[in-house]
């Protein structure tokens, strides 16, 4: 009997290729995968379609604080709404290409549109809710709403009209 290890990490990683390949090849975005050539356009890379800011959610006393790390995007390119119980950012990342001759031997940077949904919990009134931008960080302040007290309900007489 031969013992031999086995790394399912390896297999992983060859089903996570496939699946962007899937992906690209379906959405029409061919040879996008993983930019492996010496010069790439940053227009090839896989990360410039899409991308997801990161978030932190903490709740203090009273109030849940959202912050959102937003790097290289302006305030004006960032809109926050409130629907239901969901707080939703998005906005977008431009790409800035400074000179024409430029080629890249990697990128890991994302650009492009992103939406990030958050929900909060029902009863949250949207004009509390309160935004402040700082140095590429989007901070979301948003009060818990009041707790109801238990009411009681008196139950009726069921009148008998027979």
């Amino acid at each position: 009997m031969s013992i031999y290890s086995i790394d399912p990490w390896v297999e992983i990683k060859r089903m996570h290729r496939d699946m962007d390949n899937i992906f690209n090849n379906t959405l029409g975005l061919e040879g996008t995968g993983n930019c492996q050539e010496l010069t790439c356009s940053p227009s090839n890379a896989r990360d410039l379609r899409s991308w997801r800011p990161k978030v932190d959610i903490t709740e203090s006393g009273d109030t849940y604080v959202i912050h959102a790390e937003l790097p290289g995007v302006k305030k004006e390119d960032v809109s926050i709404d409130f629907h239901g119980n969901n707080i939703t950012i998005s906005g977008q990342r431009s790409y800035e290409k400074k000179h024409e001759t430029e080629k890249y031997h990697h990128t890991e940077r994302s650009f492009g549109k992103f939406t990030r949904s958050i929900p909060i919990p029902k009863g949250t009134n949207s004009a509390d809710i309160k935004a402040s931008y700082d140095n590429g960080v989007l901070e979301i302040t948003a009060p818990k709403p009041k707790e109801q007290a238990a009411q009681k309900i008196t139950i009726a007489e069921k009148s008998n009209s027979n």
